[in-house]
């Protein structure tokens, strides 16, 4: 009886302790992660900024409006289900009608699908307690 006992606390002293690496690691991966997409989206945001100031904020929308259809693509494929995916593709919608360019064929579709604009409300940031 002691043997299984002592079989017994070591398996669970084990699990624990498996337990507790995986979540220090996953923890610290996580908070890396986000750390590292904080930063890229600053560098993004600072550029964006840098370009308008220097005169190419057409440049740059117009940059951004070709990568547009890839980008839309990305999303349907990897992150179908996601938050706010309608309200994300009315705002790529509008970027057509304020450019006055056509939109491409891959998204017409993807466009075509969307409920009415008044029922596709901004998604909320689940860290800031709701608001966005």
């Amino acid at each position: 009886m002691a043997g299984q006992s002592r079989s017994m606390l070591i398996f669970v002293g084990g699990l624990a302790a498996g337990g507790a690496i995986a979540w220090a690691v996953m923890g610290w991966r996580g908070s890396r992660t986000f750390q590292d997409q904080y930063v890229i989206a600053l560098a993004d945001q600072a550029n964006v900024a840098h370009q308008i100031y220097s005169g190419h904020s057409k440049e740059l929308a117009d940059r951004i409006r070709q990568c547009l259809p890839a980008y839309v693509a990305a999303a349907e494929r990897e992150f179908r289900g996601g938050r706010g995916r309608e309200w994300t593709y009315w705002l790529v919608r509008d970027v057509y009608q304020a450019s006055g360019t056509p939109v491409p064929e891959s998204l017409k579709p993807i466009f075509a699908s969307l409920p009415p604009r008044p029922s596709c409300k901004r998604p909320t940031s689940p860290w800031a307690g709701g608001a966005s």
